[in-house]
């Protein structure tokens, strides 16, 4: 028999990183414990922090997560309640805001600010349509809507992660998730190359992974059930923020989502990536705390 493959530690995914990144992220795990709840039969595994009046609901990028914005928590916990779910189980985007909204009833709550960033403002853009009373101010970042012939590419490449061998997906996203990180200072880029090694290998599965991509699908795929490219008037309401240079979606994407939102506000900047809110941190903070703090009247 073949020796069994000896579970990575702690120290194996990080042994490269500076221990003020690996510090902080575990003082806050020590700090921040994962709450669960089962709603209609699902478990969920959130993130809740903060004592603020107001509700910010942060839905993080693919493979995420709840824990993954434990940076953004952090900052915005001292303002706000913040409450970051990973995303569970369920078949459907439909399926997904509907526990999204159970989760804020379970926790007292009837509205939030929403955050999404890529897969996560697909989620809130969703949830935004479906559930429009739930949905206070909305920030979505870097993220676009899919012309039909990208969203083609899209369905058949996800379909195809279906038959892949269990460490393709992670053979394939890792080298991507370099890249991305390639303007990111390189010590924090080391510790988010890290930290994405962790989640591949303890937190995710093929199917957990297959299952995200399954929610982008069926998005795609009734994307008049959901409402996806019909213009919504929220007024002052909304806020679009990405990088020029993001590759992840097209200009006539991105220009796509914004039109569903008639008098969207809107921040590019120039550089930054899929990844513009960590490579411009504080100038991406700055824009969206603005937009937070700013009452509908200051518009």
């Amino acid at each position: 028999m073949g020796k069994r493959q000896a579970i990575p530690t702690f120290d194996d995914f990080y042994r490269d990183v500076k221990p003020e990144y690996t510090e902080r992220l575990l003082n806050f795990r020590a700090a921040h414990p994962y709450k669960q709840v089962t709603l209609n039969g699902v478990r969920w595994d959130y993130i809740a922090a903060g004592q603020g009046d107001e509700v910010l609901l942060l839905l993080g990028g693919g493979l995420s997560v709840g824990e993954a914005s434990f940076a953004n928590i952090l900052r915005y916990a001292k303002t706000y309640r913040v409450l970051s779910p990973s995303y569970p189980a369920v078949h459907t985007m439909g399926d997904l805001v509907d526990g999204l909204v159970k989760l804020l009833n379970t926790e007292g709550l009837t509205q939030a600010h929403v955050f999404g960033h890529s897969m996560g403002a697909a989620v809130a853009h969703t949830l935004a349509r479906r559930y429009p009373e739930s949905v206070n101010k909305l920030i979505l970042s870097s993220f676009g809507l899919y012309t039909p012939r990208n969203a083609r590419r899209a369905r058949l490449g996800f379909a195809m992660f279906k038959w892949m061998p269990d460490g393709y997906i992670r053979a394939v996203y890792m080298p991507k998730i370099r890249q991305m990180l390639a303007g990111v200072n390189p010590d924090e880029g080391a510790f988010l190359a890290a930290y994405f090694e962790e989640l591949f290998a303890l937190y995710h599965t093929k199917a957990s992974l297959v299952g995200q991509f399954n929610l982008l699908a069926d998005m795609m795929i009734h994307a008049d059930n959901y409402r996806v490219f019909e213009p919504v008037t929220r007024p002052d309401k909304v806020l679009f923020i990405a990088a020029e240079d993001d590759r992840g979606f097209t200009h006539e994407e991105r220009a796509a989502l914004i039109a569903t939102y008639p008098g969207t506000q809107t921040h590019i900047f120039e550089s930054g990536g899929h990844w513009v809110g960590v490579v411009q941190r504080e100038a991406y903070h700055t824009v969206l705390n603005a937009f937070l703090h700013k009452s509908v009247e200051e518009f």
